[in-house]
């Protein structure tokens, strides 16, 4: 069962990447939020916090990026993803 839930969220998230690499932020932020909601014990949560403050950034509300990316500090202060989503703050101030 857990080797199936990691096929799944892996799915949304390389969709959701897809649609993000084809200019579609809505889609891809429709996938990651279905890894964030219902995928929370995969290895791919973590990074779908990452993606979901990069779209909210992109879609420009910056006020859902700020949450995503406070909850995604809370959770995994010292993650790659974490480093990666500072990075995002720096290069929009």
């Amino acid at each position: 069962i857990t080797i199936a839930k990691n096929q799944l969220a892996g799915q949304e998230m390389a969709v959701g990447r897809y649609y993000l690499q084809r200019g579609n932020p809505l889609s891809a932020l429709k996938r990651f939020q279905t890894v964030i909601r219902e995928h929370r014990d995969t290895p791919f949560y973590e990074e779908a916090l990452y993606r979901t403050t990069e779209t909210y950034l992109i879609l420009g509300i910056d006020k859902e990026a700020t949450r995503h990316f406070n909850s995604l500090k809370k959770s995994f202060p010292s993650s790659h993803w974490l480093n990666l989503a500072q990075n995002l703050f720096k290069d929009i101030s």
